[in-house]
C-alpha cells in the first residue's frame, strides 16, 4: 500500500497491513512498536511559506506567529517524541 496520508498509514499499520514511517508523537500514541527504539528519530524541516505579497499583512503575520509559537511549545515532543 502506497499513501501520503499519515493518519491512514498508522490505521494501515495498526491492522496489519505492514510498517509505517510515522512522527512519534503519532505512532507511540497509537499502540504501534517502533521498530528501532533506540534509534534517534529523523528531524525534517519545516517550512512556514506565505505569498510576497501578503507578507506584510497584519492577518498574516498574526497566524504566522501563532504558528510558530505552537511549534516551539511543542518543540520537545516534535523532535523527540517525548512528552
Amino acid at each position: 500500500m502506497q499513501c501520503d496520508n499519515p493518519l491512514i498509514q498508522m490505521q494501515a499499520a495498526r491492522e496489519g497491513i505492514g510498517i509505517a514511517e510515522l512522527a512519534c508523537f503519532l505512532g507511540d500514541q497509537s499502540g504501534l512498536v517502533r521498530l528501532w527504539p533506540s534509534e534517534p528519530p529523523l528531524l525534517r524541516p519545516v517550512w512556514l511559506l506565505a505569498h510576497q505579497d501578503l507578507r506584510g499583512s497584519t492577518r498574516v503575520k498574526l497566524v504566522s506567529a501563532v504558528i510558530v509559537d505552537a511549534f516551539r511549545r511543542h518543540a520537545k515532543i516534535l523532535c523527540d517524541g517525548q512528552r
